[in-house]
């Protein structure tokens, strides 16, 4: 996309859904728990980590070190590398003053003012201050150059370095615990169990994985062996063990072929369509029920192609199979069930693996699919571990249908409705089972697609801000703005509702055992504490944010139209004026809807982009608005936007989309960053511009409407 710019059309998944080229279909995620072992690892980790973070975040050397630096002791001598350098600068500020060392009004100045406050000290920021001390910075720390190698030594040692990149909260071990982790056997198991049950002997379902795993295979007349690695055969093993339905189940890989040995009849007639007749096979050593194929240099070109017969005519019910030789250009319309007991996190190879299992198969029009993706949830991590990490990253180029009650197209994980602790034991349990409900219900799912595709014609790009609360609401059209101050204000107003009612109950149990007046203003003073110290914080900053800015849902359709009009004047939009416009409405929950009508697919991306840019948080534009207002007549509001960069590219268009902002949205000030005064204005924008204040970040999704 960097490279060849926006998408100038695309053949979208709902499309060829409409056509008959893919069936109806649904992404499933089944969630484990580490197992004891891989949990200790992961508690000692952490741990560890804690401790490593808290002796170097007062390492005396390092203290000294940062003090003796230009940027603290003559930060004005070098504006210039402070304002390119912001975040390293940021780093020394907030570790001198996390060891009580007092930060002169100078560099307060510098970093956005006297009342700005300097934020705690924590993993991000020890992260990037040791990035700099040890790698970043080539010639001022040369004098600590034996302490930065034992350092680095040290954090190497504790898994706390990967790519002279540090990181205290993620490693590479962890991460593979997590993404191999020995729960997911028994996921699988379960949910070949949960299909079969379901479909039978229609079932036709792969399991794809990314290594063999051979040294699970054994010649003994018993296999014993521990099954402690992910990989084709340790599978195989599994659900051979526990087959309780006698389900017919295969191996299909470039090196080794199982079969079960009711089917080897219909393997030798298959054969013999391609001319082969001398076919062997031997009996797998702790498994009469199966049989190894000996591949000759006459099988080995057609075995593939054989296997895949078998599997389209029933005569397997379960292949397993690597990624490398089925996940690309592997073909078996029949398959109804796919399990991804892959941790790739590529879009293409993810995609690809995915594909083998949407296709449509002729003269099977009732066909279904599911596909079935396993996550290790991390119960030690807040946003559930590097695997959920990897599968939001998959997701983001699968398109389907969304599981809340009222059905849409697109795509990320978002569709799956998550809840925030999905590391939670209890809320795993819960997730899996409604994923099985859901499941269970195909015939359902395909009227989910057809009540799904009846709501739109096209898959276009949008972005969304998403919206941390619970609460039922249409959701996003082409922009979702719903993270605005009004809705923090609501959010604020129903908690302290909520408290009040569930407070309601407790005070007439409590006013049955109050013996005086005393002990009622007691219970009452109490209470009011409490409620001042859960929402007190959340009350005052809504009120501050409210009378600091106005809020930019108010402006939104104007600031689109200012956007439109500037990337007409540069030709960046080609479409004639008269065809095209923006749209608005605002739901019952603040959501604000804003697309293009009109325009080519390029035209849509292109101001969605664009309008992205305005709205998140201040990078580093050549140009920013400086939007002003004023509260009831006296209250001064500002707020900061990035001039898009397709329009800050040339000071002519920069000064256009300033004309139009002024004409359609209100005053504004249009200012050149590129210089001392305008890098400082960066950094105030940076920590004060309402994009800033609020926190969630701005999302591109694609969305069918």
């Amino acid at each position: 996309m960097d490279l060849n710019g926006p998408i100038d059309a695309e053949i979208s998944v709902p499309e060829l859904v409409i056509e008959g080229d893919l069936c109806p279909h649904q992404d499933y995620i089944y969630f484990t728990n580490p197992s004891q072992k891989e949990r200790q690892f992961i508690a000692d980790y952490r741990d560890s980590m804690l401790k490593l973070f808290k002796e170097v975040s007062s390492d005396k050397i390092v203290l000294q070190a940062v003090q003796n630096h230009p940027i603290w002791l003559n930060p004005m001598d070098d504006l210039d590398w402070v304002y390119n350098n912001l975040k390293y600068y940021s780093a020394c500020l907030i570790f001198l003053h996390a060891n009580q060392i007092p930060i002169p009004e100078l560099h307060m100045e510098i970093i956005g003012g006297k009342d700005f406050k300097i934020p705690h000290l924590d993993y991000e920021w020890l992260e990037i201050l040791l990035e700099f001390y040890l790698y970043q910075e080539k010639v001022h720390f040369n004098a600590f150059e034996e302490h930065r190698n034992m350092l680095e030594n040290r954090l190497q040692r504790h898994g706390a370095t990967e790519r002279k990149r540090v990181n205290f909260s993620q490693n590479s071990r962890v991460r593979q615990y997590l993404t191999s982790s020995i729960s997911k056997m028994d996921a699988i198991t379960a949910i070949v169990d949960f299909e079969y049950e379901k479909l039978g002997k229609n079932l036709r379902l792969v399991v794809l994985s990314d290594f063999i795993r051979k040294e699970f295979y054994v010649s003994t007349d018993h296999n014993t062996l521990e099954l402690n690695k992910i990989g084709v055969i340790p599978i195989f093993e599994k659900l051979r063990r526990e087959n309780k339905n006698k389900k017919k189940i295969a191996v299909l890989t470039g090196s080794m072929i199982i079969i079960p040995a009711s089917t080897y009849a219909a393997f030798q007639t298959t054969a013999a369509k391609y001319d082969i007749y001398d076919s062997a096979a031997s009996s797998v050593p702790f498994d009469v029920n199966y049989l190894l194929i000996n591949q000759t240099e006459e099988l080995k070109h057609d075995i593939v192609h054989i296997v895949t017969q078998l599997f389209q005519a029933g005569e397997i019910e379960v292949l397993l199979g690597t990624k490398s030789l089925l996940g690309e250009g592997w073909d078996a319309p029949a398959i109804n069930a796919l399990i991804l007991a892959s941790f790739v996190g590529s879009f293409v190879l993810s995609n690809q693996m995915r594909g083998r299992a949407i296709r449509a198969q002729q003269g099977n029009k009732d066909k279904t699919s599911n596909i079935w993706h396993l996550v290790c949830a991390d119960s030690t991590s807040a946003t559930g571990g590097d695997d959920l990490k990897l599968l939001k990253r998959r997701f983001k180029s699968f398109v389907g249908v969304s599981l809340r009650q009222e059905p849409e197209i697109e795509n990320g994980i978002g569709r799956f409705d998550l809840p925030e602790n999905i590391n939670n034991v209890g809320e795993i349990s819960r997730k899996n089972a409604e994923m099985l409900l859901f499941a269970a219900d195909r015939e359902n799912l395909r009227q989910r697609w057809n009540d799904a595709l009846s709501k739109g014609v096209n898959l276009v790009e949008e972005i969304k801000i998403p919206f941390a609360e619970k609460q039922d609401y249409q959701r996003v059209k082409s922009l979702y703005l719903n993270k605005t101050i009004r809705n923090l204000l609501a959010t604020v107003g129903a908690a302290w509702l909520s408290f009040g009612l569930d407070n309601v109950q407790g005070f007439f149990r409590t006013l049955k055992n109050m013996q005086s007046l005393k002990d009622f203003y007691i219970y009452m003073a109490s209470l009011g504490a409490v409620g001042m110290l859960l929402f007190g914080r959340n009350t005052v900053r809504s009120l501050r944010l409210y009378l600091k800015y106005r809020d930019i849902s108010k402006d939104l359709n104007q600031v689109s139209y200012a956007l439109l009009n500037g990337l007409l004047k540069a030709h960046i939009i080609r479409t004639d004026r008269n065809e095209v416009r923006v749209e608005m409405q605002v739901d019952r929950s603040g959501s604000v809807y804003c697309h293009l009508e009109g325009g080519t697919t390029y035209d849509k991306s292109i101001l969605i982009n664009a309008l992205q840019e305005i709205i998140a948080p201040i990078n580093n534009p050549r140009y920013v608005i400086v939007r002003k207002n004023k509260f009831a007549f006296f209250v001064k509001q500002e707020d900061y936007h990035a001039v898009p960069e397709l329009l800050a590219r040339k000071k002519e268009f920069a000064e256009y989309f300033s004309n139009q902002w002024e004409a359609h949205v209100g005053n504004c000030d249009l200012i050149f960053t590129r210089t001392i005064t305008g890098r400082k204005l960066i950094l105030k924008a940076r920590a004060k511009s309402l994009a800033a204040q609020l926190d969630e970040n701005v999302l591109q999704v694609s969305k069918w409407r």
